[in-house]
């Protein structure tokens, strides 16, 4: 399962959906691919500290601008998205 846990200074993903076979995994890929196009656009910001390790990403906002705040909303409002469309892949947690 992957579990998405955020608060209103962090991000964590982490785990596997386990919808399907590896390279198959369509929710997996979802995930993937709007957390790590999250990185890329936030990687040379000074306000977010990004932590990439196998299966894992930390994200987390020493402060927040309107930019920020935006692209913030898209990325957990995606998520949110995939993990109420498949529930036994993905929890989502939101703390505080």
């Amino acid at each position: 399962m992957i579990k998405i846990e955020f608060s209103k200074d962090s991000l964590l993903v982490s785990g596997h959906a386990n919808f399907a076979p590896k390279g198959q995994d369509i929710v997996c890929a979802a995930v993937s691919a709007l957390v790590t196009g999250s990185a890329e656009i936030w990687k040379d910001l000074p306000s977010v500290k990004i932590s990439i390790k196998e299966n894992s990403y930390s994200f987390h906002f020493l402060e927040k601008d309107d930019k920020l705040a935006w692209e913030l909303k898209f990325l957990l409002s995606h998520l949110k998205i995939i993990a109420s469309n498949y529930p036994r892949c993905v929890k989502f947690v939101w703390e505080g």
